[in-house]
């Protein structure tokens, strides 16, 4: 794999201090023979990294049909080591991770290609939860999305947590910020061994702590409330038996109320499959790029505007209010012209009726 290191990308990372593994997943279509389809960037889910077996395969599935694949290890994850090595597994700020999507996506929209094609988002389980709150908080940058891919979305993460810290659910969770702010290394859930993972070195298999809970819980709770700000193509791909997540209800909840046109979205749930959709569901990885390849078709607006990345709901704002203002001060030119001709004319009445 080659690094991708665009300008943006550089100063993101410099202005942060961290070392973001990211790749561009054998090479860029458009730089041989034939041109590609579309750009896909793909994020991992909570303890992986871009080098697992499931996540080789939806990346080799997409680069076969002739997408350009962009993905990265999230910070703290995989190749992305953290300068202090205690929050090595964890999520110490769910912000970074939103942040991250949003680096990837721009270095992405406004790379050189010799062809505009259209960009696509997916992301397992946490990585589906990032894309979902990126795309929440920058609203504008949907108008360059050409659609969504959720797989496994966790809208509610607090069952995962020890037995023991649930019986106190209703005292803990008022205190969690503050908890976590005294003791945010306190342990809250263990790793559970599955056949995938359990041999893979670079896996995080160590304890999830009270800060990467808090931070992942508030997410999926911002998540849940705003969901009507979807407006794009969306599939939603969730196991039946997915016990990690959210009820299934949840997921049935959030594709209904998504704002995105009844004909543009998708829902695809496999009976007896749990959170490792990818993993257990044989068709899973060909559902998704089928549902993908049927939208490069619909490629949306390709001239990028910074400020929609620079200052997100801001920038939508920004943008209606100067539409505002910039009708009214048309409404007002028209009629200060309208009252100015209308003066004139009554001058020059008068004019006309002195001897």
């Amino acid at each position: 794999m080659s690094k991708l290191t665009p300008e943006f990308m550089k100063q993101w990372l410099t202005a942060r201090g961290w070392k973001i593994r990211t790749s561009v997943y054998r090479r860029f279509h458009d730089q041989v023979a034939r041109v590609a389809k579309g750009n896909v960037i793909i994020l991992h889910g909570y303890r992986g990294h871009v080098r697992e077996p499931h996540f080789k395969n939806i990346a080799n599935a997409f680069d076969d049909e002739f997408f350009n694949v962009v993905t990265c290890d999230l910070p703290n994850f995989g190749k992305s080591i953290p300068e202090d090595m205690s929050y090595y597994g964890q999520v110490p700020s769910f912000n970074d991770l939103v942040e991250v999507a949003k680096a990837l996506t721009y270095a992405i929209l406004t790379s050189k290609a010799k062809n505009r094609v259209p960009t696509f988002l997916v992301g397992y389980s946490v990585g589906a939860l990032t894309i979902l709150r990126f795309l929440q908080r920058y609203i504008s940058v949907q108008r360059y999305i050409a659609g969504v891919v959720f797989i496994s979305l966790p809208l509610r993460v607090e069952k995962n947590a020890d037995p023991k810290l649930l019986r106190y659910k209703k005292i803990i969770e008022p205190l969690l910020g503050f908890i976590a702010g005294t003791n945010p290394h306190m342990r809250v859930a263990a790793y559970e061994p599955d056949e995938f993972s359990s041999g893979d070195r670079e896996h995080f298999k160590g304890d999830m702590e009270i800060i990467t809970a808090k931070e992942i819980f508030y997410a999926a709770n911002h998540a849940r409330t705003r969901t009507d700000r979807i407006h794009i193509p969306t599939l939603f791909v969730h196991g039946a038996d997915d016990q990690t997540t959210a009820p299934l209800s949840e997921m049935e909840l959030a594709f209904e109320s998504i704002s995105t046109a009844p004909d543009k979205k998708t829902k695809i749930i496999y009976p007896g499959v749990g959170h490792l959709v990818l993993q257990q569901h044989r068709y899973a990885i060909a559902d998704i790029v089928a549902w993908v390849n049927a939208r490069v078709a619909e490629i949306p607006v390709t001239k990028v505007d910074r400020e929609d990345f620079d200052q997100g709901l801001v920038a939508q704002s920004g943008r209606e209010l100067r539409a505002i203002i910039a009708s009214a001060c048309g409404q007002l030119g028209k009629l200060f012209i309208s009252l100015l001709r209308e003066g004139l004319a009554r001058i020059y009445r008068r004019l006309r009726r002195k001897p």
